[in-house]
């Protein structure tokens, strides 16, 4: 054997012996990514304290498995930028002395940089006057899901995954104007749209599907105070792992599904700051074993979570 060929074998065996101690940490580093939710909390024209309401909704929001929080402020457009970044620090200041010091990671005041509508009515000022607080939580391993428990024991296949009561499902063939008789009730509640399918391996949706495309983007124009979250999920996949999209071959379709409902809404007029939009990779499934293809298939959705309403707000 040559002196190459010896060369060649030697950095293959460092290779081995690197992977051999690499793999188990590559392994397990799929547990470690951490899903976020976001909670909004207001503020009084001019004023830092949080209101007693806002600090129970605070209070109530500090639990799972917290491995980060970060905190943005924000205030209405009356005054100047300094006095504004001032005050929108003050709001982050007063949200952070109600969290564990050890969890915040980022604070940003914003000011009234930012705003999330036109400052056009007393309303909209009300809006903008808020802290967001990103909680970064750690996903469970494969089967659980980000957020959202497996199955229970017992309970049978063919039953979606996790009993919480913000996940609501809107039923087959049923309007989703029937959930949305108290719109303010619906604040903080997820909504499963069972009828938004998609393809296999591609981010545009079947076409059974716009009809209730269509009835979302009716609610939206009806209630021009309603903000939601946009979620995108894939099938047939470890949780923490995303899928490629074939039209466009980027590893990010459960990203590229929930921003083509983004895109379809804001298309037709629905203000593009009243929406936000994220993949969630194959977690959260609603049958985790995916046993069937009718299984496989309803993991393969977008869902809504309404994250504030108010009620007197303009488009």
């Amino acid at each position: 054997m040559g002196p190459y060929a010896k060369g060649i074998g030697a950095a293959l065996e460092v290779l081995r012996r690197q992977m051999k101690i690499l793999l188990p940490i590559l392994l397990f580093l799929p547990l470690l990514v951490r899903a976020q939710d976001t909670l909004v909390v207001h503020f009084a024209y001019n004023r830092s304290e949080l209101a007693p309401d806002e600090a129970v909704r605070l209070d109530s929001a500090l639990r799972g498995s917290l491995s980060r929080i970060d905190l943005y402020g924000y205030t209405d457009s009356i005054g100047g930028n300094r006095y504004n970044d001032s005050l929108a620090l003050a709001r982050i200041h007063t949200v952070k002395s109600l969290l564990p010091d050890s969890l915040v990671h980022t604070t940003v005041g914003f000011g009234k940089k930012r705003p999330l509508n036109d400052n056009a009515s007393e309303e909209e000022r009300a809006a903008n006057r808020r802290v967001e607080i990103v909680f970064w939580r750690i996903a469970g391993p494969a089967g659980g899901g980000a957020g959202r428990p497996a199955a229970p024991a017992g309970g049978g296949a063919g039953r979606p995954a996790g009993t919480a009561d913000t996940i609501v499902e809107l039923p087959p063939a049923a309007s989703i104007d029937d959930l949305f008789k108290d719109p303010a009730s619906m604040v903080g509640k997820t909504i499963i749209l069972r009828d938004i399918n998609f393809f296999g391996g591609h981010h545009k949706p079947e076409p059974e599907s716009y009809h209730v495309l269509n009835d979302l983007l009716k609610l939206m124009s009806r209630n021009p105070g309603m903000q939601i979250d946009i979620q995108g999920f894939v099938c047939c996949l470890p949780d923490t792992i995303d899928a490629l999209d074939l039209d466009t071959y980027i590893i990010n379709l459960s990203e590229a599904r929930a921003k083509f409902i983004y895109d379809y809404l804001k298309n037709r007029g629905i203000a593009g700051g009243r929406m936000r939009f994220e993949g969630y990779g194959a977690s959260q499934k609603l049958y985790p074993a995916e046993r069937t293809e009718e299984e496989k298939r309803l993991n393969r959705r977008v869902q809504i979570k309404v994250t504030a309403w108010y009620p007197k707000a303009s488009q």
